[in-house]
């Protein structure tokens, strides 16, 4: 969820604190049982802060636990994006393509589900996961956003010099046709087959070389 989205539901669940302790205060005060007078009387205004903090406090600390429960939802619903065996035999895979070019290729489920635009959430993965500190500048990220029902392929400069918009679009168009039908492990395989076949043309494996970035599919 965006830092906004989650400010907005803090700041609305507290403000029906603020409300449900304004009315219980003066029309139920529930702390104060054998209470005498009238609504807004002076006896009814001067209780009225304990409420507010009260009620306010309580659903204050609601909200966050409902935040909570929500990103706990969410990240276990990316986690069952992909069985265990299709997440060993995507990295298998990624360690082949790997073995026959100086590329880097990963593959990275996010558990957000807001995202609007997820090239851009690809771009900041690229960085996070130092994507782009690979000596030849190489690298190719696929970001996938199954709460979103996003992904985006975000490659490092290198690479897109070398592989025109023609092939990413083919790409993209495929995997989204497979995604529509659920096959989401047929479509990163897909992806990580067509374009290791690109990465071996542009950049094949040179002597020396070595394995600069973990294969494994990461997870947020």
């Amino acid at each position: 969820m965006k830092k906004a989205n989650k400010s907005t539901v803090i700041v609305f669940m507290t403000l029906i604190g603020l409300i449900i302790g304004l009315i219980v205060s003066q029309f139920n005060p529930i702390f104060h049982p054998y209470s005498w007078g009238s609504p807004f009387d002076d006896f009814h205004l001067k209780i009225m802060p304990i409420y507010l903090f009260t009620f306010s406090l309580f659903f204050f600390i609601l909200s966050l636990s409902i935040l909570n429960l929500l990103r706990k939802y969410y990240i276990k619903r990316s986690l069952n994006f992909l069985s265990k065996n299709n997440i060993e035999e995507i990295s298998k895979l990624i360690a082949e393509i790997e073995k026959e070019s100086s590329a880097e290729i990963r593959v990275h489920i996010s558990s957000q589900y807001d995202i609007d635009d997820p090239l851009e959430v690809a771009k900041e993965w690229f960085g996070k996961l130092k994507m782009d500190k690979t000596v030849d500048r190489n690298g190719v990220l696929l970001f996938i956003a199954p709460n979103s029902r996003k992904f985006a392929i975000y490659g490092d400069i290198n690479i897109n010099d070398k592989v025109g918009e023609k092939f990413w679009s083919k790409l993209k168009d495929r995997i989204t046709e497979l995604f529509s039908k659920k096959q989401y492990k047929e479509a990163i395989i897909y992806c990580l087959s067509e374009t290791g076949d690109i990465l071996k043309n542009y950049f094949p494996i040179k002597q020396g070389d070595k394995n600069e970035l973990s294969d494994k599919v990461t997870f947020s």
